[in-house]
């Protein structure tokens, strides 16, 4: 399912009311990253081809975002005009997450649908946050001295 926001910034430069309106895919921004209001503003001056160093641009920053619709998940957390950007980003990682060990389950132990196996979700879950713990525990030893490894 394809996650995306519809918004604008409606602002006046030179006399002029400017409404630049951008779709933004998130899926695509949630892969690399995360989404933030800085990068809602910037992402809409580049798709409109306003150059970051103009008046126009600190214009268009200084005003509120307008967020008019969304597809895919994302539908449940626009509400009033508001995005809920966090709560958004959670669910979103939560789906993935789910998604990518059910992969795991039919890839592996051929189980089309996890939810027929009473705790194997649970315990794909637990899997992964005992290799993230591993992970935090690695990195944190590879950054001490040499004299504190022992």
């Amino acid at each position: 399912m394809k996650n995306t926001l519809t918004y604008s910034i409606s602002f006046s430069f030179k006399g002029i009311v400017h409404k630049p309106q951008c779709v933004l895919d998130l899926d695509h921004f949630m892969i690399r990253g995360e989404i933030s209001i800085p990068l809602l503003y910037e992402h809409l001056a580049r798709s409109n081809n306003i150059d970051a160093y103009s008046y126009e641009h600190d214009v268009l920053m200084m005003s509120d975002i307008e967020f008019e619709s969304a597809e895919g998940l994302a539908t449940e957390f626009l509400h009033d005009g508001q995005f809920d950007c966090d709560g958004f980003e959670s669910r979103w990682r939560t789906e993935s997450l789910h998604c990518a060990i059910q992969e795991i389950a039919s890839r592996c132990m051929g189980i089309e649908d996890m939810t027929t196996l009473s705790g194997l979700k649970e315990a794909l879950l637990e899997a992964i946050e005992l290799g993230k713990k591993e992970q935090r525990h690695v990195l944190s030893a590879v950054n001490k001295p040499a004299d504190k490894l022992f």
